[in-house]
């Protein structure tokens, strides 16, 4: 990635009080949320249900992350705030027949996001929302090899809840993902 490419992220994607490795796994949790991933409350059955972040402001303040933003696609815009917090985490050494060590992790997050549904012609009990996930990551490493599984429990305000696995992105396929875009912003 270029320093023209950073500089344009820092534009669009701000954070405070974090490293650059916490703030992409903030982008990485956002991006795999239940409302952001694959929404239950859309704008029609042909509409998408998966969204893109449009701006980001993160802060980190006494391990609690807050956000805020914009996340659209070609038939609405949302405004996005809540916050992540750290909720567990455990760490156990695994021996297998041939003694061989597995280290394995595993973390849960806890992620609120209040939604605001920016388009004029949307109004009643969907316009404005929360949504509560918890992920919980589990890492196992073995013989240098690295193996990660993210759960996503969701649940909206008194309605559906929801299970499902998620893919949270390597380090490289961030890094690709934050070089797509910087070249969006560039052809605006």
């Amino acid at each position: 990635m270029t320093n023209e490419d950073e500089i344009l992220i820092e534009q669009r994607i701000t954070n405070l009080f974090m490293s650059k490795e916490e703030r992409n796994f903030c982008i990485n949790l956002i991006l795999n949320s239940k409302d952001v991933n694959d929404s239950d409350i859309y704008i029609n059955a042909h509409g998408l249900s998966k969204y893109e972040i449009l701006f980001l402001h993160l802060v980190k303040i006494d391990g609690v992350i807050q956000f805020d933003g914009g996340v659209g696609n070609e038939y609405e815009q949302r405004y996005i705030n809540g916050f992540i917090r750290k909720c567990k985490e455990e760490s156990y050494v695994l021996y297998d027949n041939d003694n061989e060590e597995t280290v394995s992790n595993k973390v849960v997050y806890y992620m609120r996001t209040n939604v605001y549904r920016c388009n004029d012609y949307i109004y009643g009990d969907d316009k404005e929302y929360s949504v509560t996930d918890y992920f919980n990551i589990k890492t196992n490493t073995k013989n240098g090899n690295v193996k990660q599984k993210a759960i996503r429990k969701s649940r909206y305000e008194n309605t559906s809840f929801s299970e499902t696995e998620v893919h949270l992105l390597d380090d490289d396929t961030m890094e690709l993902y934050l070089e797509d875009f910087a070249k969006s912003l560039k052809r605006k």
